[in-house]
């Protein structure tokens, strides 16, 4: 009997042995996912002109081992981009064109920010650049006589483009300079009464200086011969003379310039040079015009530039008007920077109106 119960104690231990070394299950690792959010490329636009524009390319990068989401980029005043949010696929990356368009001179430096579900990462790059000013362009240059020396008092204008009507005049010695223009092709005139007007084309390039040099012809503007003449109105010749100052006055201002002022001096010569021509002392012309300027530089003073018109035959104020202002020469005169003049209108004995109007 003792042998067996050994045998049987023993198989017990052996069972209780076993149950006691089964082994647990093994637990699961779980690996989290992330979103690394990384910036490339550089945002330092240095100096950009005002109204020009300037371009970098930034990327931005995900690192992590989950899909980034951008919901949007901020930027300071003076910067746009052509992409503003999306997805970034784990290792992936998107290119973005900042562009720098300053309006004004002055700094634009600030900081760029990608907002989106990124779990680490930079978000944020510095952005710097300054707006300067627009680079100008200069005239200068001279302006003489054909076949003699230089002109003082001359015009210098621009005829056309964003500066159009700026102008200057030359000095005693012919010189002249006009700076701060826009860049651009540009038509350039100078003139003066008794002058032909003369046009310079040229091209202006920022921050350089174009010299020009005007060789001008002079000329005496030639009496208008009118149309055949019709039977002479009733007016007086002082009504006349008041009507012609007013409609050229009214072109004058029409074209930005000051009125012109009747001064009495200077009517009193224009007066007896169409009192002349009228009665056939002189011809139709300009004679005797050196002399009138000179009587009126003694009377008035040393002054700007003196020019004349005359006409005959014109049954109007409109009509003699309307005829200067349709010839270049004429046109000039009237449109001049001169400040006071003298007009008057004389009837001859045969019924035909002669017109003189004297520029000071």
């Amino acid at each position: 009997m003792r042998p067996l119960c050994r045998i049987l104690l023993f198989v017990a231990l052996a069972t209780s042995a076993c149950e006691k070394a089964t082994p647990t299950a093994p637990s699961a690792t779980v690996q989290s996912v992330t979103r690394v959010v990384t910036l490339g490329g550089t945002l330092a636009f240095g100096a950009v002109e005002a109204g020009k524009t300037s371009e970098s390319t930034l990327t931005i990068g995900n690192s992590g081992t989950g899909t980034l989401s951008i919901t949007g980029i901020t930027v300071p005043d003076g910067y746009t981009l052509n992409w503003s949010g999306g997805s970034i696929s784990p290792g992936g990356s998107q290119q973005v064109t900042v562009r720098f368009a300053p309006m004004a001179a002055r700094s634009y430096d600030g900081t760029l920010a990608v907002n989106g579900d990124h779990t680490s990462g930079t978000n944020t790059m510095p952005l710097t650049g300054t707006g300067t000013a627009p680079a100008l362009a200069t005239i200068s240059g001279t302006v003489v006589e054909q076949g003699a020396g230089p002109i003082g008092g001359t015009n210098i204008e621009i005829r056309d483009g964003p500066d159009a009507r700026r102008s200057t005049t030359t000095d005693a010695e012919g010189r002249f300079s006009l700076s701060g223009l826009q860049p651009g092709s540009v038509t350039v005139r100078a003139w003066k009464n008794g002058y032909s007007d003369t046009d310079q084309r040229t091209v202006l390039v920022a921050g350089s200086v174009v010299a020009l040099t005007f060789s001008v012809p002079r000329v005496t503007a030639p009496p208008i011969t009118p149309p055949p003449t019709t039977p002479p109105p009733t007016s007086a010749p002082t009504a006349y003379d008041d009507q012609i100052l007013q409609l050229i006055n009214n072109h004058r201002r029409s074209i930005g310039k000051p009125a012109l002022v009747h001064n009495q001096v200077i009517w009193q010569q224009a007066n007896g040079h169409s009192q002349n021509m009228a009665s056939g002392k002189v011809p139709f012309s300009h004679d005797g015009f050196d002399a009138r300027i000179a009587a009126i530089r003694a009377a008035l003073g040393s002054g700007g530039s003196a020019a004349e018109n005359v006409a005959m035959g014109y049954t109007s104020a409109a009509a003699v008007v309307n005829a200067w202002l349709g010839s270049a020469g004429h046109r000039a005169n009237i449109e001049g920077n001169s400040t006071r003049t003298g007009i008057s209108a004389v009837q001859s004995a045969t019924g035909t109106w002669y017109y003189t109007q004297v520029f000071y």
